[in-house]
Protein backbone atom coordinates (compact mmCIF):
# COMPACT_ATOMS: atom_id res chain seq x y z
CA UNK A 1 0.00 0.00 0.00
CA UNK A 2 0.96 3.21 -0.86
CA UNK A 3 1.74 6.16 1.49
CA UNK A 4 -0.99 8.40 -0.02
CA UNK A 5 -3.41 5.09 -0.24
CA UNK A 6 -2.23 4.65 3.65
CA UNK A 7 -3.33 8.21 4.28
CA UNK A 8 -6.62 7.98 2.22
CA UNK A 9 -7.33 4.75 4.63
CA UNK A 10 -6.68 6.37 7.75
CA UNK A 11 -8.57 9.63 6.93
CA UNK A 12 -11.81 7.71 6.06
CA UNK A 13 -11.68 5.41 9.38
CA UNK A 14 -10.82 8.94 11.46
CA UNK A 15 -13.94 10.36 10.07
CA UNK A 16 -16.12 7.83 10.90
CA UNK A 17 -15.21 7.51 14.18
CA UNK A 18 -17.83 9.72 16.79
CA UNK A 19 -16.02 8.79 19.88
CA UNK A 20 -14.62 12.14 21.50
CA UNK A 21 -12.28 10.81 24.19
CA UNK A 22 -10.93 8.53 21.15
CA UNK A 23 -10.51 11.50 18.91
CA UNK A 24 -9.19 13.62 21.38
CA UNK A 25 -6.95 10.78 22.03
CA UNK A 26 -5.66 10.42 18.09
CA UNK A 27 -5.02 14.46 18.27
CA UNK A 28 -2.81 14.26 21.20
CA UNK A 29 -0.87 11.29 19.84
CA UNK A 30 -0.54 13.53 16.19
CA UNK A 31 0.54 16.47 18.44
CA UNK A 32 3.52 14.99 20.07
CA UNK A 33 6.15 17.31 19.39
CA UNK A 34 8.94 14.56 19.64
CA UNK A 35 8.28 11.37 17.66
CA UNK A 36 10.20 8.92 19.55
CA UNK A 37 8.02 9.13 22.82
CA UNK A 38 4.91 7.17 20.69
CA UNK A 39 3.84 4.50 22.27
CA UNK A 40 5.31 1.38 20.15
CA UNK A 41 2.94 -1.63 19.67
CA UNK A 42 4.42 -4.94 20.62
CA UNK A 43 3.49 -7.78 18.28
CA UNK A 44 0.82 -9.06 19.97
CA UNK A 45 -1.10 -5.59 19.76
CA UNK A 46 -0.16 -5.71 16.10
CA UNK A 47 -1.50 -8.57 15.26
CA UNK A 48 -5.02 -7.43 17.14
CA UNK A 49 -5.16 -3.96 15.26
CA UNK A 50 -4.46 -6.12 11.90
CA UNK A 51 -7.52 -8.50 13.13
CA UNK A 52 -10.04 -5.60 14.18
CA UNK A 53 -9.06 -4.18 10.91
CA UNK A 54 -9.65 -6.91 8.83
CA UNK A 55 -13.11 -7.37 10.51
CA UNK A 56 -13.82 -3.50 10.03
CA UNK A 57 -13.20 -3.76 5.98
CA UNK A 58 -15.76 -6.60 6.14
CA UNK A 59 -18.62 -4.45 7.35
Amino acid sequence: MSIAELQNSIIKKVLKITDNQLLDYLNSLLQESDPSSFYSLNDCELKLIREVILEYDRI
